[in-house]
């Protein structure tokens, strides 16, 4: 019997009885649907991440924050909805980084320059056409060379003697604004209170544009030194230099083209001053790591019925087994080696997993065209160029050939017990 007649065979015996062999195919679908559907999620949130990482640049580029924030994360997307002043809450703040910490960082093998940023949260941004008041969220330029997704207009110039800001997303539409590019150029009011008498100063401030939504800004408005700098001057006004001096945050150039090693190093010679330090591929790290968590417990699920759908190959072959026993006498008795009957049931088998996983992959394939196209307009319309599903060629054919694994496995029992039949015994089985 040729290696093609063994295969004919064993489509012909999987059609023989056709509910089982359904049920069974069904039951290994459900599997590699499961586990094909979570790497494509995990493919293509993962893609996203990596791709706002790129977009932004500024790879030699380190937040410095104070104190070892490794075991804490924010959210993975702050509101982005901008929230209306309320007097009574006190928006000013200030951390601790200090001109000590600095002079140490510099010494540090690797940093190239050391930028502070001190910490003022303003009491509320106001455009000159509106009177309702804003709460703003400011987040310093980091690097020259950052980009971000824009709506209209550009990032801040960050060494302009023009105080700058790029609005996060929903402020231009609150302002009574018809686009993001009519709130261009404008010019918009931020408010901060002295720490030391409480009075409350406005500031100028020029929108140089509009961000879209992004994972890296997470609602923050993007401020230029020139802004910053202002605003903490009125902030300060009255306080002691040494506390002036000191600075919620720094930002760190480090060598460019430094491998992960001396990255880690700096990160490690940071820690021993009890500071974190932390790349804008960290910050992503974070969401990827929870992500991956997630994708590996669904996984475990579509494993968990694969599992089960290989108890049903078991099942469904040694019913086969039975049914066909004087059959496979008969075949013994005209010469058919163990082998050949063996290989006869392992293709069965082989045959359930293929199909099943195929299916289950066509399926998926279906779910992504469906989801890309409707929920994810519907849920994260916000996100420019976000696909939530996004398949890997290479972790397709990997999903088939564990399937295909599995159950060749799970055929190799009743299959071993098929070609081990005596041939006069089983002639006579009734």
């Amino acid at each position: 019997m040729k290696f093609t007649d063994i295969l004919k065979t064993a489509g012909v015996n999987l059609r023989r009885s056709k509910s089982r062999t359904i049920l069974t195919i069904l039951a290994i679908f459900i599997g590699s649907f499961t586990i094909t559907l979570t790497s494509g999620i995990n493919t293509g949130v993962n893609a996203y991440l990596d791709k706002q990482v790129q977009n932004v640049g500024a790879e030699n580029y380190m937040d410095v924050l104070p104190g070892d924030i490794s075991e804490s994360a924010g959210g993975i997307l702050e509101s982005s909805e901008p929230q209306e002043y309320d007097p009574e809450l006190d928006g000013a703040s200030m951390e601790t980084i200090s001109t000590d910490d600095v002079a140490k960082m510099e010494k540090i093998d690797g940093i190239e320059s050391v930028t502070v940023y001190q910490s003022v949260t303003p009491e509320y941004i106001q455009s000159e056409e509106n009177t309702k008041k804003y709460v703003l969220s400011p987040q310093n330029m980091a690097a020259e060379n950052m980009k971000i997704d824009m709506k209209a207009g550009r990032l801040p110039k960050l060494d302009s003697s023009t105080p700058e800001i790029a609005l996060a997303p929903g402020y231009a539409k609150l302002m009574g604004y018809r686009s993001e590019s009519e709130i261009v150029g404008k010019t918009m009011v931020v408010a901060v209170k002295n720490l030391v008498t409480g009075e409350i100063t406005e500031v100028d401030a020029k929108v140089s544009g509009v961000q879209d939504v992004s994972l890296i800004s997470r609602g923050r408005s993007w401020i230029n030194a020139s802004l910053q700098e202002r605003l903490y001057d009125t902030a300060t006004e009255g306080l002691p230099q040494e506390i002036k001096d000191r600075a919620f945050a720094a930002g760190v150039t480090f060598t460019k083209g430094l491998d992960a090693d001396g990255v880690q190093e700096i990160k490690d010679n940071l820690l021993k001053m009890g500071l974190t330090g932390m790349t804008i591929e960290d910050e992503i790290g974070m969401m990827k790591t929870v992500m991956t968590a997630i994708s590996a417990v669904l996984i475990i699920f579509g494993v968990i019925a694969l599992l089960a759908a290989s108890i049903g190959i078991v099942n469904t072959l040694f019913m086969s087994v039975q049914e066909r026993t004087r059959e496979i006498g008969l075949m013994k008795a005209m010469g058919l080696s163990r082998g050949k009957i063996f290989a006869q049931f392992t293709f069965e088998a082989i045959m359930l997993g293929f199909w099943g996983s195929v299916i289950g992959i066509g399926v998926a394939y279906l779910a992504k065209l469906f989801v890309n196209s409707v929920v994810v307009k519907a849920f994260f319309d916000e996100l420019p160029s976000f696909t939530l599903i996004n398949y890997d060629i290479l972790t397709l054919i990997v999903i088939i050939a564990v399937v295909v694994l599995i159950a060749f496995l799970a055929g190799t029992l009743p299959a071993r017990s098929a070609s081990r039949l005596d041939p006069i015994d089983a002639l006579k089985y009734e």
